[in-house]
């Protein structure tokens, strides 16, 4: 009898075999590890950490090449991230703020015309898509091709056209690539990533030999933008000390750094200097 069984087994195992149909293969343009399961560097959890963030601020404003240079990139994000270390270090209690990317990095939003999109592959819309990726286009394959094109996300199909996130490489300078986009004739919008709602920030510059910091601590329904905010202001010239609100308002660089999140939400009783008047002219003879 056991052996009647795994006779019995064996005829079954290749009865299922031979009537399992034939997978059909994945186009390479569409490959995807795990469905929906993004690679860690195209999701939007991975942000960057204070000194990336910064770093990539300060960077994005200076030039406008496509891809930051790694080495200045990883030096100056270092650097802040020593500044930004002492101060904690000096100040511990001061709250835990951390600094808010401009945009979800590494992201650019495409909306592309809706001819060109009926040439594209109609797997690309059903799910998320890996590289290697072809628009069928050389000037946007080649676009793609030099800023590290890692993956397509969200992709979605209308009836009006088309539109994908693109997963590009970390040095990425989002601003300059959304003008490269734009050039692209079947591109009809091109957009960061943008984060909703607002958070706690920092704000930092360089001049001369000292950083001037201000640490935004924010909050009350911050999904919909922070009601509350207190700014902590800091000049670090080796030894970092913490200026107060009154005379670092008064000062030309922590009070625009102040301002990045909205001159109408400083202090009012500490306005910007208005220029005394002009004496009035003198009439009749001297």
């Amino acid at each position: 009898m056991p052996a009647a069984v795994a006779a019995l087994a064996v005829a079954c195992a290749r009865t299922e075999e031979q009537e399992s149909p034939t997978p059909t293969p994945t186009p390479a343009s569409v490959a995807s590890p795990t469905p929906f399961a993004l690679p860690p560097e195209c999701s939007p959890a991975a942000q960057r950490v204070d000194g990336t963030s910064l770093a990539y601020r300060i960077l994005y404003n200076e030039h406008g090449a496509l891809l930051l240079d790694s080495d200045q990139f990883a030096d100056l994000s270092g650097e802040i991230d020593g500044v930004l270390g002492q101060i904690r270090a000096a100040f511990p209690e001061l709250p835990q703020v951390l600094a808010r990317p401009p945009y979800v990095p590494s992201h650019i939003g495409l909306g592309l015309d809706n001819t060109f999109a009926d040439t594209l592959d109609p797997a690309i819309w059903d799910a998320h898509s890996w590289p290697p990726i072809s628009f069928g286009r050389e000037d946007m394959d080649l676009l793609n091709e030099r800023l590290g094109l890692r993956g397509l996300i969200f992709p979605h199909r209308y009836e009006e056209g088309a539109s994908v996130y693109l997963c590009l490489d970390s040095l990425v300078n989002i601003p300059a690539a959304i003008h490269a986009y734009k050039d692209i004739l079947v591109v009809r919008y091109a957009g960061p990533d943008s984060l909703v709602g607002d958070s706690t920030d920092i704000a930092i510059r360089q001049e001369v030999d000292a950083w001037y910091v201000v640490f935004r601590d924010a909050w009350g329904d911050c999904p919909a933008g922070c009601i509350e905010q207190r700014l902590h202001y800091f000049i670090a010239d080796g030894v970092p000390r913490q200026v107060p609100e009154a005379d670092a308002l008064r000062d030309p660089i922590l009070r625009e750094l102040a301002e990045t999140w909205g001159a109408q939400r400083l202090p009012s009783a500490l306005p910007s200097p208005v220029p005394s008047p002009s004496p009035a002219p003198r009439t009749g003879g001297r």
